[in-house]
C-alpha cells in the first residue's frame, strides 16, 4: 500500500537539465523553479500533475512532474520568484511572466482558475505612479516575493509595492481585507 519514501542523506549532483544547461539561481518548495544561465526557465516536482495547480507552469500530464521540463514562453530570464502556488521570472526588458494558482490573485483580481502557463504581468505588476500620485520613470520590477495570497514587488526606483489577497496582512496596509492598494 504505497510507496516508501526516498531520503537522499548527502549532496548529489544535479543532471537533469537537459544539454548540460548551467543553473544560476534556484527556488524551491512543494516545487522546483531553476533559471539557467541560458535564460530558460525549468519547474519539476509538486506531487503530481494533478496536484500541482498550474505551479509548474505547463500542461503537465502522467509522471511529468519527476524530472524538469522548460517553462513555455519564458526567455531571457533574469530572476526567478516562487511561492506556496505561484511560481514566475523577470525577464529582460522587465518583463514579467507568472503562473499557479496564486498568480491569479496577484493580479489584483479574484478569480478561482489558476494560470497553467505562464501569463504577462505588466499590465498588473508595473505601476506608473507611486502612491502618492507621482509619476515614475524607472517602474520597472526588479525583485519579487510572492506566496499563496500576495506579492511583493521591488521597482528599479526601490519603491516597494504589494498586490493581492490580504487576510493575514500580507499586503501591510493595514487591513485584512482584499481591496486595492491604489
Amino acid at each position: 500500500t504505497g510507496t516508501a519514501q526516498q531520503f537522499i542523506t548527502r549532496p548529489v549532483q544535479y543532471t537533469a537539465i537537459p544539454n548540460g544547461r548551467k543553473v544560476t539561481q534556484i527556488v524551491a518548495g512543494t516545487f522546483a523553479l531553476a533559471l539557467a544561465a541560458d535564460g530558460t526557465a525549468w519547474t519539476w516536482g509538486a506531487g503530481a500533475c494533478d496536484f500541482a495547480d498550474g505551479i509548474l507552469g505547463y500542461n503537465c500530464t502522467g509522471t511529468d512532474w519527476k524530472l524538469p521540463h522548460q517553462v513555455p514562453s519564458v526567455a531571457n530570464g533574469k530572476w526567478v520568484f516562487g511561492g506556496r502556488g505561484i511560481g514566475g521570472v523577470i525577464c529582460g526588458g522587465d518583463s514579467v511572466w507568472a503562473w499557479g494558482g496564486a498568480a491569479r490573485l496577484a493580479t489584483g483580481t479574484i478569480n478561482n482558475s489558476p494560470f497553467l502557463t505562464p501569463q504577462y504581468m505588466n499590465p498588473y505588476w508595473n505601476p506608473t505612479f507611486t502612491a502618492d500620485g507621482r509619476t515614475t520613470n524607472n517602474a520597472g520590477v526588479v525583485n519579487v516575493v510572492a506566496n499563496t495570497n500576495a506579492a511583493h514587488l521591488i521597482l528599479r526606483d526601490s519603491t516597494l509595492w504589494a498586490i493581492g489577497s490580504t487576510p493575514q496582512g500580507e499586503t501591510g496596509n493595514g487591513a485584512s481585507l482584499d481591496r486595492d492598494l491604489q
